[in-house]
């Protein structure tokens, strides 16, 4: 398989990246810290929609360390890509085994480039090349619009983690 999943070249330059691929197949060939980036900064950029409270901003971020993407990234169970522009890491999505949307990060500066959509679509497709016939996210409410443009509808109902509301939404193919 080609390491580059695929390419968008009209407005903008970028290269979608299997992880696994990029990583070297267990998290040990690249820059964790590096691929981990898209965490911090797209929570940072939605801070005030974090309700502005650092402990909540914290809280979020907790888990999302580069050695949890070692390990999230070296189950076989879970699929994942970033995306690169001008060699350097913007975006990371991952789907579950069970067909969870479970990151879609952006740099805050790789947004309303496509580039979140490419990450969406990839992870779409392999939800179907393992016979899933939907997809699932808990969308916060600031990338709720992103989700719904992605033709993902509500499923009418909220959770609360870590004192933040989350949308579940789905996606039937």
């Amino acid at each position: 398989m080609d390491a580059v999943l695929a390419t968008h070249s009209e407005t903008c330059a970028f290269a979608m990246r299997d992880v696994e691929l990029f990583a070297g197949g267990d998290g040990g060939g690249c820059d964790l810290e590096l691929i981990s980036t898209p965490f911090s900064a797209s929570t940072r950029f939605t801070f005030d929609h974090h309700q502005g409270d650092v402990n909540v901003l914290e809280g979020w971020l907790r888990n999302k360390t580069a050695e949890n993407l070692a390990i999230w990234i070296a189950s076989t169970e879970s699929y994942a890509v970033v995306a690169e522009d001008e060699g350097r890491i913007v975006g990371l999505a991952m789907l579950s085994a069970e067909g969870t949307v479970s990151l879609c990060y952006l740099v805050p500066e790789a947004h309303h480039r496509n580039i979140g959509k490419a990450m969406l679509v990839a992870l779409e497709e392999e939800a179907c090349r393992r016979g899933l016939r939907e997809v699932s996210v808990s969308s916060t409410r600031t990338a709720h619009s992103f989700y719904l443009r992605n033709e993902f509808v509500d499923e009418g109902s909220s959770e609360s983690t870590l004192g933040l509301d989350s949308l579940r939404m789905r996606k039937a193919f």
